[in-house]
């Protein structure tokens, strides 16, 4: 569903995560979530919330990364 069978090449990736991100931050200037209490809401149906942190450690070239898929 999410690849719809396709190969993305790296260019398109790159498209696509900054096209979200723009797409993310004018979402997010719209709804003022500042001025709202932070409570996790289930997504409406068909969509499923992804949700991940990652970190670096510099010193020791050390990264990890995880996610959770919600609903």
């Amino acid at each position: 569903m999410l690849f719809n069978g396709e190969l993305w090449t790296i260019s398109t990736v790159r498209r696509k995560v900054i096209l979200s991100t723009v797409e993310n931050s004018v979402y997010n200037a719209k709804r003022l979530l500042w001025a709202e209490q932070a409570l996790w809401r289930p997504p409406e149906h068909p969509w499923v919330k992804l949700n991940t942190d990652g970190s670096w450690l510099s010193g020791t070239s050390a990264m990890g990364m995880g996610g959770a898929i919600r609903d």
